[in-house]
């Protein structure tokens, strides 16, 4: 008889397009369904030029786990338009991985125009990649520009 493991390990693995596309958990012989949990963003400072974010690391599967990566982007543009996140938001590159689920993580957006409101939003990936919901969409705008 074979092992329960080792056929889902299989399946997995060879399960055709259906499955490679669903991808697997690394801790785990099943199929790996669950996304990490959105986040709550809030703005902890803000500059001329800069908007400081904190948010607690929410985990591989929903709560549980460790996730494997961020996509944070911002817009001085509103995020009522169509298609925001895709197309008119500016992707931040080489974020840090997650922090264990339930930590403090904190990120500052640099390089903004002073006086301008911006529109930052926030979503994680575990390791097939599913991804979270998109965070709230915090709003905030710049500082005057220093004299």
């Amino acid at each position: 008889m074979r092992s329960p493991r080792l056929l889902a390990r299989l399946a997995c693995c060879l399960g055709g397009l259906t499955l490679l596309a669903m991808g697997c958990d690394k801790d785990t012989t099943a199929p790996d369904f669950e996304r990490p949990a959105a986040v709550t963003l809030a703005p902890v400072g803000v500059t001329g030029q800069s908007i400081t974010l904190t948010w607690l690391a929410p985990g591989d599967d929903g709560v549980l786990g460790q996730a494997s990566r961020y996509d944070i982007r911002f817009s001085s543009t509103t995020n009522v338009t169509p298609n925001w996140w895709d197309s008119v938001a500016v992707a931040i590159p080489d974020l840090p991985a997650p922090l264990e689920p339930g930590s403090a993580e904190t990120l500052t957006v640099g390089g903004l125009e002073p006086e301008t409101t911006y529109y930052i939003a926030l979503m994680t990936a575990d390791e097939v990649p599913n991804w979270s919901p998109i965070s709230n969409v915090l709003i905030e705008a710049t500082a005057e520009a220093a004299p």
